[in-house]
């Protein structure tokens, strides 16, 4: 199902029409897709209409022995490497060293290349016991109401949001999630961290379907072979194993490897469903690779179809998925706009998942037909360069004009200071137009991380029919670190059509959260260092 760049492979096609000799394919970039190698077979009949994508890697390849079907009979492999094989038997197993400490990262590559195979991966040793790699403490529980909950929404409706807060893992089932937004009213959800529309799992958990009224319990994640008095709640024992792998993956799995002693491990691949041999065999085709980690990030951007109105801005989110513990800055660029679009930087800090450009298109601003949104990455991770376009496979990633919006958002400040453990009242108006006399909900987005909304109410921060201007109050959590970074106010027109630009942005107001002042003992804060300051 694939070889490695710059090599030369032989493969052999079935199906009908088709020779049955030997290709050889020769490891080069198609210029569709950087990472395959598009085939378009010759036949007796002439060329073939069909398509046919062999994957490209950069570690050595072999093939499965198949023979590797037990434990005492598992193929040796020397790292990194990459296996192209299919399931025959109940499992296909390979042998690999490691030294105590280091990190592998074990991927699948089945389903995204057409197999039927549902893969499930582990790690165990020679023996075949389970390998622990964290410890599940869980702090709190409530549970999900209001509904049933699938495996791919970021919302959840949660019973009491009470000790819960941004950046806590929560565990639903055997799924760890991650919170990303408290619920702003009593009638609100949960949002989980997610990517491309997908709910994120995290520590090689899989997204699951959550029954109402599931148990959901605030945790924490200790190292291996931790201990604790019972609290009452449930103690849980990870291991390394990974059913589906998440956003980018879909069935494929996705399984992340510390080596807890040196010696030798075994790596175990398997149907989910436990098919195996036969006919149903000659269709679970895979590729396992075998690799030291490779930080990388991939990006997605919403909305994918943006309709910009003349003379006003709207808000574009940009997400980047971290990979193999990437933890640096990414830059976030618009490029190749037509002449009367605009468009800011961003940048995606450590720590964070997100950020929020405003396209802007002036009152002169006039296509011809609609064009394509490229939004591009770029970081270094040691000494490589890292770059890359958000939502590559969106071939429809499109760029309009609209005219002149409902409303025009304008914010009071432009600069607005915190400390941690203080607030500040911010002020919006909005400016209606086309008649519109509706209410408005209005969103702050690209928040840092430890500061939050206050006083929303139970609509949310809203500015009614009969009103022009709302104030609302940030707060930033004592455990706030320092940082500035533009932060966007955007007011949301209410409607029932799906599909269309609804939220208009203001011009990005600078936030900055200014260090901890730590005082000594019995002295007191001076008028400059008390919360609240704003300009």
């Amino acid at each position: 199902m694939g070889l490695q760049k710059g090599k030369e492979a032989e493969v052999r096609l079935t199906g009908y029409n088709l020779s049955p000799a030997p290709m050889v394919v020769k490891g080069q970039p198609s210029q569709q897709d950087e990472r395959s190698v598009i085939l378009r077979p010759e036949t007796p009949s002439g060329r073939a209409f069909n398509e046919i994508a062999l994957a490209l890697g950069e570690a050595p390849e072999v093939l499965s022995s198949g023979e590797n079907v037990s434990l005492d009979t598992a193929q040796p492999v020397t790292l990194p490497v990459t296996v192209n094989g299919r399931v025959e038997a109940a499992e296909n197993t390979f042998r690999f060293r490691a030294k105590k400490g280091e990190k592998i990262v074990l991927t699948v590559n089945a389903r995204r290349l057409g197999s039927r195979l549902d893969s499930v991966l582990e790690v165990v040793d020679v023996k075949g016991n389970p390998i622990e790699r964290g410890v599940v403490r869980c702090m709190l529980e409530t549970s999900t109401t209001l509904r049933d909950h699938d495996s791919v929404q970021a919302g959840i409706r949660i019973q009491s949001p009470t000790g819960f807060a941004v950046d806590d893992y929560v565990m639903i089932g055997s799924e760890i999630l991650q919170v990303d937004a408290m619920p702003r009213t009593p009638d609100d959800d949960f949002r989980f961290v997610s990517f491309g529309g997908r709910r994120v799992a995290y520590f090689d958990t899989t997204p699951e379907a959550h029954a109402n009224d599931s148990p959901v319990y605030k945790v924490q994640i200790h190292p291996p072979g931790a201990q604790f008095a019972s609290n009452g709640l449930p103690l849980v024992r990870l291991y390394h194993r990974n059913d589906d792998g998440g956003p980018g993956y879909g069935k494929d799995s996705r399984l992340r490897f510390v080596a807890p002693a040196d010696g030798e491990y075994i790596a175990r691949l398997r149907d989910v469903r436990g098919f195996k041999g036969g006919l149903n065999g000659d269709d679970l085709r895979y590729r396992l690779a075998i690799r030291q980690p490779q930080p990388d990030f991939q990006l997605s951007v919403n909305p994918r179809n943006p309709n910009v109105p003349v003379g006003g801005r709207i808000p574009i989110a940009v997400t980047a998925l971290r990979m193999d513990e990437f933890e640096g800055p990414i830059e976030i660029t618009v490029e190749d706009l037509p002449a009367g679009l605009e468009a800011t930087k961003g940048v995606i800090g450590p720590g964070q998942i997100s950020t929020t450009l405003l396209l802007t298109a002036r009152e002169d601003a006039k296509l011809e037909r609609a064009v394509p949104l490229t939004v591009m990455g770029r970081a270094k991770a040691g000494s490589r360069q890292l770059v890359h376009a958000a939502s590559l496979d969106d071939k429809l990633k499109l760029i309009s004009l609209m005219p002149k919006p409902d409303i025009f958002m304008n914010a009071g400040m432009k600069e607005v200071e915190l400390t941690p453990g203080g607030t500040v009242e911010v002020q919006v108006a909005i400016e209606r137009n086309n008649g519109f006399g509706g209410r408005v909900p209005v969103e702050v987005l690209n928040l840092p991380p430890g500061v939050r909304v206050l006083d929303v109410g139970l609509n949310g921060v809203l500015i009614n029919e009969d009103e022009q201007q709302r104030s609302f109050v940030l707060e930033a959590l004592p455990t706030a670190p320092p940082i500035e970074q533009p932060i966007v106010v955007a007011g949301r027109v209410e409607t029932r059509a799906g599909g269309q630009q609804t939220s208009f942005a203001g011009l990005p107001i600078k936030l900055k959260v200014k260090p901890k002042v730590e005082l000594a003992a019995g002295s007191k804060p001076s008028p400059a260092e008390r919360p609240s300051a704003t300009k």
